[in-house]
C-alpha cells in the first residue's frame, strides 16, 4: 500500500515506507522520508507552535499539503493528525493574558478551519475518510485536587518539603517566564532564592509524619486529564486501599470511586461529577477550588463516511479497532499479533 504519513506522533524519525512521511507533533526536529522532502516543504515550516499564530498557521500549510497530495499523488492510504484544538487547549495553562471566553473562541474558530479541511477533502473524491479524535475537549469550573486531599487525610505530603513546592512552582512556569522575559537556562538558577522566599514568608514546615513519605513506596496518581483519574498504592500500604475508598466515597463532587483489581489498572478509580476536574498538579502556592480550564474529555469523535461505509451509529469505539478496520477496507486480513476486532462499519 502505498501511503503518506503526516504529523502522527511517534514517527520520529522518519522511516521508510511505501511512499512519503513527514514527522511533526512533538517531534524535537523536522524529519521527511525521503530526507530529500524536506527541500520542497515550505522554508517557514512548522513543526507545532508555541504562539496561537503560530498554531494556526502550521495548521495552514499542513492542511494545503495535504490536499495537495490527494489531488495529485496516487495514494491508497493518507493520515494527517491535525493537532490544533488540543494545541490551543494546552496554550491555557501558559497564557495569562487571555481568559476562558477568548479560548472558547478560538476553539470554536479551530473547529470551523477542521470543518473546511474536511469539506475539502469529501470535495476530492476520495473513497473513503474516517475521522477520529485521541480525545475530547471540554470547560471545566473546578478541580479536584487530590494531592492536597491526601495531604489533608495525613497520608503524604503534597510535594514534600515547601522548598521542593516552590522549586516546582518555578520549574512548572519557566517556559511562560521564558517567553515574557527572555530569559535563558541559567534562570534555573533561580532555584536558589526559595530558602530566601520561604525565610521572608515565615513558612515553616509542618509537623506531621505522613503515613507514605518513603520515595520508594509513595502513591502513584494517575491522571487521565479529565473528570477521572486513580491512585495505585505502593505494595506495604496495599491495606489503606478500604480505609481510602471509604473516605473518598463520602466526598460530595465524586460520582464514583472503585477498586477494579485488574492487571495494569490503578488501585482506585475516581470518576468525579462532570464539572470537576481530577487535578494532580503541584503547586506552592494554595490551589484554588474554582477556576475555569480547557481539559480533556474521555469522549471523542469518531466520523467514517464513504463508498465502503455502512449508513448507522455506534455507541462506543475503542482505539484499538481502528486499524483491523482500516484493513477490513482495503480487504486485507489482520495479522494475529494485532489486537482488536473491525467494526461493523464496512459494507460487503
Amino acid at each position: 500500500m502505498k501511503s503518506f504519513v503526516l504529523n502522527v506522533p511517534g514517527t520520529f524519525p522518519a522511516w521508510k515506507i511505501n511512499g512519503e512521511m513527514i514527522t511533526g507533533m512533538m517531534s524535537p526536529s523536522l524529519s521527511c522520508y525521503p530526507a530529500e522532502l524536506k527541500y520542497f516543504l515550505n522554508k517557514d515550516w512548522i513543526i507545532n507552535g508555541k504562539s496561537i499564530p503560530e498554531m494556526f498557521k502550521a495548521f495552514k500549510m499542513k492542511s494545503q499539503l495535504f490536499l495537495r497530495k490527494i489531488k495529485t499523488e496516487d495514494y491508497n492510504l493518507l493520515t494527517y493528525v491535525t493537532r490544533l484544538p488540543d494545541a490551543l487547549s494546552h496554550r491555557l495553562t501558559f497564557d495569562f493574558k487571555l481568559n476562558i471566553y477568548s479560548y472558547e473562541r478560538y476553539l470554536r474558530f479551530a473547529y470551523q478551519k477542521i470543518d473546511t479541511l474536511i469539506s475539502k477533502i469529501l470535495d476530492s473524491n476520495i473513497d473513503n475518510l474516517i475521522l477520529v479524535s485521541d480525545h475530547g475537549l471540554k470547560v471545566y469550573k473546578h478541580g479536584f485536587h487530590i494531592r492536597r486531599w491526601l495531604e489533608k487525610e495525613g497520608l503524604i505530603f503534597q510535594n514534600g518539603s515547601n522548598k521542593k513546592k516552590f522549586n516546582n512552582f518555578l520549574l512548572k512556569y519557566y517556559y511562560l517566564i521564558k517567553e515574557y522575559t527572555n530569559l535563558d537556562s541559567n534562570f534555573f538558577g533561580i532555584r536558589s532564592l526559595a530558602p530566601i522566599y520561604k525565610k521572608y514568608m515565615g513558612i515553616k514546615e509542618k509537623n506531621v509524619k505522613p503515613i507514605i513519605n518513603d520515595e520508594s513506596n509513595k502513591i502513584i496518581l494517575n491522571n487521565f486529564f479529565s473528570n477521572y483519574g486513580g491512585l495505585t498504592l505502593p505494595k506495604p500500604y496495599k491495606n489503606l486501599l478500604k480505609g481510602i475508598l471509604k473516605r473518598l466515597s463520602t466526598i460530595k463532587y465524586i460520582e464514583e470511586v472503585s477498586a477494579p483489581k485488574k492487571k495494569y489498572y490503578p488501585d482506585l478509580i475516581i470518576t468525579l461529577k462532570n464539572k470537576y476536574l481530577f487535578d494532580r498538579s503541584e503547586s506552592f502556592f494554595v490551589q484554588r477550588k474554582s477556576r475555569s480550564i480547557i481539559e480533556h474529555d474521555y469522549q471523542g469523535i469518531f466520523l467514517a463516511y464513504g463508498k465502503n461505509i455502512k449508513k448507522g451509529t455506534l455507541q462506543s469505539i475503542n482505539y484499538l479497532d481502528l486499524a483491523p478496520t482500516v484493513l477490513k477496507i482495503f480487504e486485507i486480513a489482520q495479522p494475529q499479533y494485532m489486537k482488536g476486532t473491525a467494526l461493523d462499519i464496512v459494507s460487503k
